[in-house]
């Protein structure tokens, strides 16, 4: 199937502008020899041919969940992997039977398992990678999860530091009347999603000032992250009674 075709004999002169444009074989072979299969074979229920590729194609087929669908995914199974002659005869019993018994009979798991392994061999890692793919996927803005990170991390090492510096030994002696450094709290950072919520939630002359003072104090960040820092005019708001 991955290296035939049905030659289809109706061709299509319009092309939609809602659908892409599909490549046909003489693109997608250029750089590519000739096979060593035959070239056309005549169906014999038709009078259609099949053409050989010179480049396999990617088969793509639907596979039931195992955990919804048990007795279809038995069936995908047995039908992909495991010889044939009837498909009534993939039940156990047959014709009367079901897939999932099929399956469960000696030797068929392993006839599928050295089948498939022939026909997919990279399957297990296709899902492993798709397994570490998700996994690792937590945050669908992963940078901005990872800015909150770093400044929440920031913060508990200052307020660390400043526990540390405040916090004296029951056997210490204080030489001077100094007083104590003040109880430090370290702020709150907002989670992106109330943020992008109380944003949304401005009206018109909230939301104008809002874009004023980010802008404001995004330039003065970067301003503040370069070499030579030019001259930022202070900010200056008034309210209107």
């Amino acid at each position: 199937m991955s290296l035939y075709y049905v030659v289809s004999k109706t061709t299509v002169t319009s092309e939609n502008d809602c659908q892409p444009v599909i490549l046909d074989d003489e693109v997608l072979e250029l750089n590519h020899g000739e096979s060593k299969f035959p070239k056309n074979i005549p169906l014999m229920s038709s009078k259609e041919k099949l053409k050989c590729r010179k480049v396999k194609a990617v088969l793509r087929y639907h596979q039931p969940n195992p955990r919804k669908d048990i007795e279809g995914y038995a069936h995908h199974m047995l039908f992909s992997f495991y010889p044939f002659r009837n498909e009534e005869h993939l039940k156990s019993p047959p014709f009367t039977g079901t897939y999932f018994a099929k399956l469960q009979e000696p030797g068929v798991i392993e006839v599928i398992n050295r089948n498939k392994a022939v026909m997919e061999p990279y399957s297990e890692m296709v899902d492993q990678a798709l397994s570490n793919l998700s996994s690792a996927v937590t945050n669908p803005d992963a940078f901005s999860q990872q800015e909150n990170d770093e400044v929440q991390a920031d913060i508990a090492n200052v307020a660390g530091d400043l526990l540390e510096d405040e916090s004296l030994s029951d056997d210490a002696v204080i030489l001077d009347d100094t007083p104590p450094l003040p109880a430090y709290t370290a702020p709150v950072v907002m989670p992106d999603d109330e943020l992008n919520s109380k944003i949304r939630s401005l009206n018109k002359n909230q939301r104008k000032l809002f874009n004023k003072v980010q802008s404001w104090a995004k330039r003065s960040i970067k301003n503040k992250s370069v070499s030579s820092p030019s001259p930022i005019d202070p900010l200056h708001i008034f309210f209107d009674r």
